[in-house]
């Protein structure tokens, strides 16, 4: 839909009318004409660091995006410039906000106890439980990392499987009467050899995935992937079957166990860890059906009995971070019909990287989706609620719109960090028109 309409005119300015189009309207909007209370998520997004981040303020009853701003930094006095315009907005439409989803991060904290006193701030679980894990996934790496470098060899079993096929072929050519004979003296070069590739090839697959999470571990999933193949190749070197192809498969083996095997202790302790980690999203999760106040109850008692394996250090820390999320994750206990998490919005912000990597072609979103973003955002979350396309009548009314100064300041600031970084300009006094003191 986005690209079939930026067609009608540039991206930028038909960007601008839509969001244009959401601000001089607002008053107008029909969504909220049979609620007054609503829920308010904040997040940031900053495809690259060093940049600036493009923060997102989302309501959650009509799942709309109000507004998106690029801010230089995180600072309280810049944040609190997001939440002072949420409320004016809200004040403007006559909602009541009941409360805030946000991470814990002390801008938002503060922001929300100076422009919202009296509405309960609840931390988004999903971000609590990144924070809970991180030790976990931080030994997980480490382990994973000394892992894959143990289990080497794989090219030199491909490049045996190779060399055959290739000195299978260039005899065939030299005289097809040998073929039979080349074939019977190095198997390599059949299906057999072919089963090798196909083992190291899913070897391989399994060493480059990085995929997991707080609850999946990726070097526990890589070892029980592993385990898997371990199993395959005992059964085949149980067969008592011998030959070229079996040699190499054994070898294989050997590089499996002998990286497994170095890891196995910590993947031990990885795996109670991760336990742990497992039975606080349990008791967070809304499938589990009781209220989140009568949660609470059981999260302090997994506090009680983490904080009493005072020997393990992880296990120590795990308890700290859920002392320090507790209060929040519980704020506004009693608001049992909203979300307890700001996972949608993480979830939304697929829609605006995936349009920038259809532009670019870039696996990585790139920062444009920042510079642009006070514009950009609300334009495809527009798209995303519209039915149809948007025809040239819907926008003439905005053709005078202009850009946010947040916007236009972005960009600026991004064309001096091109120049100054730019080969091709010579950055002296003359070129820039400024006079600069003569050195003494």
């Amino acid at each position: 839909r986005p690209r079939s309409i930026l067609t009608l005119e540039g991206p930028l300015r038909l960007s601008v009318r839509l969001v244009q189009c959401g601000n001089q309207r607002c008053e107008h909007m029909t969504l909220y004409r049979d609620t007054n209370q609503i829920v308010l998520t904040i997040d940031g997004l900053q495809p690259e660091k060093g940049h600036e981040t493009l923060y997102v303020v989302r309501e959650v009853t009509q799942k709309r995006v109000w507004f998106a701003e690029p801010l230089l930094s995180g600072a309280t006095d810049e944040i609190r410039t997001l939440f002072v315009r949420a409320k004016e907005i809200a004040d403007g439409l006559g909602l009541k906000v009941v409360q805030w989803i946000s991470d814990k991060q002390d801008a938002f904290l503060k922001s929300v106890a100076d422009v919202f006193p009296d509405v309960p701030d609840r931390f988004c679980a999903n971000h609590f439980f990144r924070d809970l894990a991180k030790p976990v996934l931080a030994l997980d790496s480490t382990a994973k990392k000394k892992m894959r470098a143990k289990i080497r060899g794989l090219r030199a079993l491909e490049r045996e499987v190779l060399e055959a096929r290739q000195a299978h072929k260039t005899k065939s050519n030299d005289d097809i009467n040998v073929v039979n004979e080349v074939a019977e003296g190095s198997s390599l070069a059949g299906d057999s050899g072919a089963v090798v590739l196909d083992y190291c090839s899913a070897v391989r697959g399994i060493l480059n995935d990085n995929h997991g999470g707080p609850c999946n571990p990726p070097g526990i999933r890589m070892v029980d992937a592993l385990a898997d193949v371990q199993d395959s190749l005992g059964r085949i070197a149980a067969s008592g079957k011998s030959g070229p192809a079996l040699s190499l498969l054994n070898r294989l083996k050997g590089f499996i166990d002998r990286g497994v095997a170095e890891q196995q202790d910590t993947f031990s302790r990885v795996r109670t860890y991760t336990a742990h980690v497992r039975e606080v999203v349990k008791i967070m999760s809304v499938d589990e059906g009781a209220s989140l106040a009568d949660r609470e109850p059981l999260f302090a008692s997994k506090i009680a009995e983490l904080q009493s394996l005072s020997d393990d250090k992880t296990c120590k820390d795990m308890a700290k971070m859920m002392k320090s999320f507790q209060v929040g994750l519980f704020a506004g206990a009693e608001l049992t019909d909203y979300p307890y998490d700001n996972l949608n919005l993480e979830r939304w912000f697929r829609l605006p990287k995936s349009h920038e990597r259809r532009i670019h072609g870039h696996h990585h979103a790139g920062i444009r989706i920042v510079r642009e973003g006070a514009t950009l955002i609300p334009t495809l979350d527009a798209h995303a609620q519209h039915p149809g396309v948007f025809t040239k009548d819907d926008l003439v009314g905005f053709a005078t719109a202009t850009a946010p100064a947040s916007q236009i300041a972005s960009q600026q600031r991004h064309g001096v960090m091109q120049k100054a970084r730019s080969k091709k300009t010579t950055r002296t006094p003359e070129s820039t028109g400024r006079t600069y003191p003569h050195a003494q």
